[in-house]
């Protein structure tokens, strides 16, 4: 762990969070089973990368650099969890969907309860997770006819 906050520093991570658990469970009209549902289980990383020089760093560095934090994290979290499938390696940052959602994402497996398991993994920055949750590319709407609030005023929200 010391190296991994060591290298947190280098790169200017001041945090990152991940955020993990049950997705939401969508009704269809076919039998699915958990197995087929690739992000049953699920990890997404949030990166905020701290302004290394506020004279000198403006939005558009620091919203780089973070850029470039996610291909690392992703790529660290690739070699632990190798993508099962090359076309479920998806570059969203790189190639935006037509709303603004930007994020890294992969599928992997892995084996739990003596079964192997599709694993849905995310990197994203702060800003692109802001946006992916309550801006424009946000789909709650359609998942539960009512959505979150939006962020509070002075949050930075999108």
């Amino acid at each position: 762990r010391a190296k991994e906050k060591a290298k947190e520093k280098a790169a200017g991570a001041s945090n990152a969070a991940s955020h993990g658990g049950p997705t939401s469970v969508r009704a269809t009209s076919s039998n699915l089973s958990l197995h087929e549902i690739n992000d049953a289980i699920a990890l997404r990383v949030v990166i905020k990368a701290r302004r290394l020089d506020k004279a000198l760093e403006d939005e558009p560095s620091l919203r780089a650099r973070e850029a470039l934090l996610c291909y690392y994290v992703q790529r660290v979290l690739m070699d632990m969890w190798p993508p099962s499938n090359p076309s479920r390696v998806k570059d969203y940052i790189a190639n935006p969907k037509p709303n603004g959602y930007q994020s890294l994402h992969h599928t992997a497996a892995v084996s739990r309860w003596g079964e192997i398991w599709p694993f849905e993994v995310q990197v994203r920055s702060e800003r692109m997770h802001r946006i992916a949750e309550y801006g424009v590319a946000a789909h709650w709407d359609y998942k539960l006819g009512d959505g979150p609030p939006p962020p509070a005023a002075g949050t930075g929200g999108a």
